[in-house]
C-alpha cells in the first residue's frame, strides 16, 4: 500500500513524465471507460492530484510542456549596467535620477573618451536609454546601504542672498513678510 505523503516527493516534471507514459505508452485514449477510470485512479493515488484536474490536463495537452515558462518582464539592465551606473553616480557626486539621466544621455561619450569609464557599446547604449525612475530604482539599495543623505549641489538660500542686502536689512529676521 502506498504512503499518503509519497506524492509530495514527486516533482512537477516527474508527474508530467508519468502522465506522458500513461497517455502514450499505455494508450489512454484507446482504452474503454472502465480502463480509463482505473488508470486515472492509479495516477491520482500516486501523484496526489485531483481527478478532474488530471482529466483537464490530459484533454488540454498541457502535460506535454516540459517546463513552466518564465513569467514577467525580462531583465533589461543587467548587473554590469547597474555597476557602471553606480560608478558614474559616485563619480558625479550622487546626483538625483533626473539629473543623472540627462548627464548620461548628453555626456556618456565624453566619459568614455576621457577614459573615466570603460564600457562596451552595448552597455553605453543601455546607459543612454535608462529612465530617471529606473535609475532611482536601481540605486535605491545602494543609497540605503550607504545611508545616503541627499546633498544638493546648488547653494542654499542663505548663501544666495547677497551679503550687502543682509546687512542693510539687519539679517533675515527683519525681512518684511510676503504679501499674498
Amino acid at each position: 500500500m502506498l504512503d499518503k505523503k509519497s506524492h509530495f516527493n514527486m516533482s512537477f516534471e516527474a508527474r508530467n513524465e508519468y502522465l506522458k507514459v500513461l497517455v502514450k505508452k499505455l494508450g489512454y485514449f484507446s482504452k474503454s471507460k472502465k480502463e480509463k477510470s482505473q488508470l486515472l485512479d492509479d495516477y491520482c493515488k500516486i501523484t496526489g492530484l485531483n481527478r478532474n484536474y488530471v482529466i483537464r490536463k490530459i484533454n488540454s495537452g498541457s502535460y506535454l510542456k516540459s517546463t513552466i515558462s518564465n513569467r514577467g518582464r525580462k531583465i533589461k539592465y543587467d548587473e554590469e549596467v547597474v555597476s557602471n551606473l553606480i560608478k558614474i553616480w559616485k563619480m558625479l557626486h550622487y546626483p538625483c535620477g533626473k539629473k543623472l539621466e540627462k548627464i548620461l544621455r548628453d555626456e556618456s561619450e565624453n566619459l568614455i573618451i576621457f577614459k573615466a569609464l570603460n564600457v562596451s557599446l552595448k552597455i553605453q547604449k543601455k546607459l543612454k536609454e535608462i529612465s530617471s525612475s529606473t535609475i532611482d530604482m536601481k540605486l535605491r539599495e545602494v543609497k540605503r546601504k550607504m545611508k545616503y543623505k541627499y546633498k544638493t549641489t546648488s547653494r542654499s538660500i542663505k548663501e544666495k542672498t547677497p551679503k550687502k542686502f543682509k546687512e542693510e536689512n539687519g539679517g533675515r529676521k527683519n525681512l518684511p513678510p510676503f504679501n499674498y
